[in-house]
């Protein structure tokens, strides 16, 4: 795909990337997690938060120079977590342009990322519902592990799985 460009994201990305966020969010998880809460979902209030975190690494996907889609691989945040654990803390991109190998492209460059930064392993959290989901992660050579963490978010509980890639070669 010659029109396509994965890179470090840069702040001026940062409201693109809020935004595809939110809409992913509104376009995975309709029907697995509460309607009020997606409806809720706001790309300013989502970039006001992404734009503190200054910590915070992104990589972009990006085709025909449109952002639609990103990964934030990081190092793992889980208390668990070996010291060259990395995490891929989230990767998103949009309905329209999955099934095109760009997902692909982004989470390979991500797992290279995580290889520069010394990781073995890594890991991602997922929502234990989103089936597919779990199946592109499979494809990628994650598998599940024994670890499940459920989280409240206003009156209804969400359960991710996490799943688990060895990076070493």
């Amino acid at each position: 795909m010659s029109n396509l460009i994965i890179r470090p994201a840069v702040f001026a990305d940062i409201a693109a990337i809020a935004r595809i966020h939110c809409q992913c969010w509104k376009e995975t998880y309709a029907g697995l997690i509460d309607q009020s809460y997606l409806d809720s979902l706001s790309p300013a209030r989502t970039q006001a938060r992404m734009e503190a975190e200054t910590s915070r690494h992104f990589l972009v996907a990006e085709l025909d120079g449109e952002i639609v889609g990103f990964a934030s691989p990081i190092r793992s945040r889980d208390q668990d977590a070996s010291p060259t654990t990395g995490e891929i803390q989230a990767i998103y991109l949009l309905q329209r342009c999955q099934h095109q190998g760009i997902g692909r492209a982004l989470m390979e460059e991500s797992l290279k990322e995580l290889l520069r930064m010394g990781m073995d392993e890594v890991t991602l959290w997922v929502l234990d519902t989103n089936c597919k989901a779990i199946h592109f992660y499979q494809k990628c050579g994650f598998t599940a592990d024994s670890a499940i963490k459920s989280d409240t978010i206003r009156n209804f509980t969400i359960n991710e799985l996490r799943m688990r890639k060895s990076l070493s070669v």
